[in-house]
């Protein structure tokens, strides 16, 4: 009885021993079999909506804001009048003066912005004829105000646009009637090609000429009070240009615009 116990209990040993060996062996990896339990999963293909837009770089620099160079404008003498009269108002600085504007008063009269190449340099009326004329209808067309065909050629229908140049700013016109004769001969004597008798007279030293209306009043050169001979005011450009600088390696995404 004895020795069957000890048989059984040998071979229970046996099974426990072999068990115990099977359980070690399966728990041991090589390192090949490590590296392969622990690698990253193979990558699959990630699937979104495709979308249309613009790709655009922001590049952000500083730059000094300016206006363009000023330049001073003075009044051309008119035949029409005794002296060069006395300055009565004036824009304040920083005005921006547009077509049509009233820039200054001379003795109370206007001293009107037009657009123009050719300064004013002589009086206007009936029968004259020029590129002068011819900037001052574009002018006044451009005011909405009909001088009848831009050719150059100062006639009724420019005197018309030149009276309503002056009565939209609250102004008299000069008038040539046969109640002031004295000015007809003057006026045609002294004017190459006038021949009119009652007629509007645009006087030399009532109008600048800018080339590129508006403009901005940079500097006052003349205050109330004193004589309107010589620089009365200095103007720019009334637009801002940026003086500025990028890096060269970001100057290849600059674009004008």
């Amino acid at each position: 009885m004895k020795r069957n116990r000890l048989v059984a209990v040998v071979m229970t040993s046996m099974v426990v021993a072999a068990g115990a060996g099977w359980l070690a062996g399966s728990q041991i990896q090589s390192p090949a079999e490590a590296a392969a339990q622990t690698a990253a999963p193979v990558p699959s293909p990630i699937l979104v909506p495709a979308e249309m837009r613009e790709l655009s770089t922001d590049i952000i620099t500083r730059g000094v804001g300016r206006f363009g160079s000023p330049h001073t404008v003075s009044l051309a003498p008119s035949a029409l009048k005794p002296d060069r009269g006395i300055v009565t108002s004036i824009a304040d600085e920083a005005t921006e003066l547009d077509l049509g504007d009233v820039a200054a008063t001379v003795s109370g009269r206007p001293v009107f912005v037009l657009s123009g190449d050719v300064p004013s340099y002589r009086d206007l009326g009936p029968g004259v004829v020029g590129v002068d004329v011819m900037q001052l209808e574009q002018s006044l067309h451009d005011l909405g105000l009909d001088p009848g065909p831009v050719d150059g050629t100062y006639d009724s229908q420019t005197g018309a646009a030149v009276a309503g140049l002056y009565q939209t700013g609250g102004y008299e016109p000069v008038v040539v009637t046969s109640r002031t004769p004295d000015l007809q001969p003057l006026f045609t004597a002294l004017v190459e090609g006038a021949d009119f008798g009652a007629g509007i007279l645009l006087p030399a030293d009532e109008i600048i000429y800018v080339s590129s209306p508006p403009v901005r009043l940079s500097e006052v050169l003349k205050e109330p009070g004193v004589s309107g001979e010589g620089d009365l005011l200095a103007l720019t450009d009334a637009n801002i240009a940026i003086d500025s600088s990028v890096p060269i390696e970001s100057a290849g995404l600059v674009t004008k615009g």
